[in-house]
Formats: C-alpha cells, structure tokens, sequence
C-alpha cells in the first residue's frame, strides 16, 4: 500500500485501516492494524499498531507452531536527507532515518515488512521446554529433507 505526500497535505493527520498479505512473511492471516501519517515539516511520522500469527517452524522439534505478533511502529520518513560521503567517521542518531523517496510515495508494505520481521523471533522454539526429536519418536516422519544428501557421505557397508 502507497501513500502520497499529496495526500497527506490534504488530510493531515491521515488516518489508515491496513490489511493486506505480505509477501516475504508466512503468516497466517493478513497483516492488520491502524496507522496514522502525519506530515510536518521535516517529513512524515508514521505511528500505529499491527498485528498478525506467523507461522513458523520449530528449530529443535522440527513442528509447526503459531506465534502471535503486536508490533508498535513509530517511524520517522524525512524529506531529501543530505549526507556527506565520509566512509570513516562516528554514527550520529540522526543518521537513522529513512528518505522519504524521490517519488514521494511511502510505502507502507515495506515498512510493515522490516517492523514484523525485526520483530519474529530469531531462534524459533514452539516451547521453552521442548524437548527436541526424542529418541523414541518417528523420526522418519520429522526427517529434514533438506539433509538427505548427508547420508551418501557415509560409506553403505560401514559398521555403526
């Protein structure tokens, strides 16, 4: 979803209803929540709340599970940020801003995209207690097929 700065002068603050799917993100519902845009003179704040259930896969257990995601989103877009091209020198924190584009059109699916993916976990774990593939299980069903090349490394006829 795009919005333009033309827009924003015209009703400002600018009120947004968002649901749309995301691509990139496995979920599975779409992506919802209330923006608001407000232009002012150094560029746009774009402030809100979203919200959508990933669905991801557990790293020790190998099984689906669903995690739910509020996000609170409170980005600043400036107009026509000039920088010097000094490779060495300290960040500042106003070098952690975003260009509103030439275009002036804001995207507001590629903000939605950073917000939730920064916030998905970065470990997956269905449960603080998993436990993992045991032993005991079918491990045939839980194999991983992306490491069924590993076990041509491993001669045939070799004793285990």
């Amino acid at each position: 979803m795009k919005i333009s700065i033309d827009k924003l002068r015209n009703e400002n603050p600018l009120n947004v209803f968002f649901k749309e799917e995301i691509h990139g993100i496995d979920a599975i519902k779409p992506v919802t929540g209330n923006l608001a845009l407000t232009l002012n003179s150094t560029g746009v704040r774009v402030k809100g709340i979203i919200s959508t259930i990933l669905k991801l896969t557990c790293v020790r257990c190998l099984n689906t599970y669903f995690f739910p995601i509020r996000v609170t989103i409170n980005e600043n877009l400036i107009f026509n940020l000039v920088t010097d091209n000094a490779k060495d020198r300290e960040l500042l924190k106003n070098d952690f801003v975003e260009n509103i584009p030439i275009d002036n059109q804001i995207d507001l699916s590629d903000i939605i995209y950073q917000s939730v993916i920064l916030t998905s976990p970065t470990q997956n774990i269905c449960a603080s207690d998993c436990q993992g593939i045991t032993p005991g299980s079918n491990s045939k069903d839980r194999f991983d097929p992306r490491l069924a090349k590993l076990k041509n490394l491993i001669p045939k006829n070799q004793d285990q």
